[in-house]
């Protein structure tokens, strides 16, 4: 089974918000070039213990973190605005191995201040119901 970070990756370039190892990234935030200024990092943060059926997964409860940044405030917070509607209630998605039953946001957005290089960052958690497909 495929990391949910990855396929939620996946789920947001094939929705137009971004590409992949462009200014999308799973697992990490790079910080290597201008396009570094405006970016999506997608990290996998763990969830709830998951459902057994005889020793099986049924359902799992995965979590996971958006973390976006951005020169301009405005700009950045619009961007994770994007994702949120993208994402939120998202309900019956099939991708690769997995099945998302429903997808929602378990906070709201979050403004964590700048980093050393006076970029925003923003970030938004979210929950899932995950199984094999």
């Amino acid at each position: 089974m495929r990391p949910v970070s990855l396929d939620i990756a996946n789920y947001l370039q094939d929705q137009s918000v971004g590409t992949i190892g462009t200014d999308i990234f799973v697992g990490y935030m790079p910080d290597t070039n201008e396009i570094s200024n405006n970016v999506i990092a997608i990290y996998d943060t763990g969830g709830g213990d998951p459902h057994w059926d005889e020793l099986n997964f049924v359902e799992r409860y995965p979590t996971f973190q958006i973390a976006i940044r951005n020169n301009q405030y405005i700009a950045g917070y619009n961007r994770i605005e994007t994702v949120r509607s993208t994402l939120n209630n998202l309900t019956d998605h099939t991708a690769t191995d997995s099945r998302y039953l429903v997808l929602h946001a378990k906070s709201d957005i979050l403004y964590a201040g700048v980093d050393d290089k006076g970029r925003h960052i923003f970030t938004l958690n979210f929950r899932t119901i995950r199984t094999d497909s």
